[in-house]
């Protein structure tokens, strides 16, 4: 862990950002390592496997980026994603398509 908890300030927010970093075991790769990364345990608290397994039998629809992983896997193997949070995403932009936004919030069960 390179930086734990550590106070990152903007304008009009404090963020608490932790910053880990590794090296992937022999014949891993960084799609082995996002993948085992998540759910992501800070978003809501907890939101393990069996949680998202939950939203998924309650929620009409999947959240789509919201808590989900934005970043990249660079061609030499390096990678460098972050949890999305507060995030507004534009669609309906194709052809005769209307506009629209979509921003996700909410909480989620804890479960066992």
């Amino acid at each position: 862990v390179e930086a734990l908890a550590a106070v990152e300030s903007f304008a009009t927010v404090h963020q608490l950002v932790t910053t880990v970093k590794g090296r992937l075991g022999a014949g891993a790769s960084a799609c082995d390592a996002l993948r085992n990364a998540f759910p992501p345990g800070s978003m809501t608290g907890a939101p393990k496997r069996r949680t998202c397994e939950l939203i998924d039998g309650l929620e009409r629809r999947p959240r789509g980026a919201y808590s989900g992983a934005l970043g990249y896997i660079g061609a030499d193997g390096s990678a460098d994603f972050n949890v999305v949070i507060r995030t507004a995403v534009l669609s309906g932009l194709e052809e005769g398509g209307a506009p629209r936004i979509d921003v996700a919030a909410g909480g989620a069960p804890a479960a066992p």
